[in-house]
């Protein structure tokens, strides 16, 4: 991301949504740690997304 990579936003994406798809299996097993993460893999979807490199507005 930082190196201006132009795949890297969504290479971060893409990484992130299978672990976010990989929690929810472990939701029986352990729901509160699956929640928290799961809420932390959108956050981070959420901010590659809307990341515009360093510029403002």
């Amino acid at each position: 991301m930082l190196a201006g990579r132009p795949g890297a936003r969504a290479t971060g994406i893409t990484l992130a949504a299978l672990v976010l798809v990989a929690q929810s299996l472990f939701l029986p097993y352990a729901p509160f740690r699956s929640v928290v993460v799961m809420a932390l893999d959108l956050f981070v979807i959420w901010a590659l997304a809307v990341y515009h490199g360093g510029r403002v507005g």
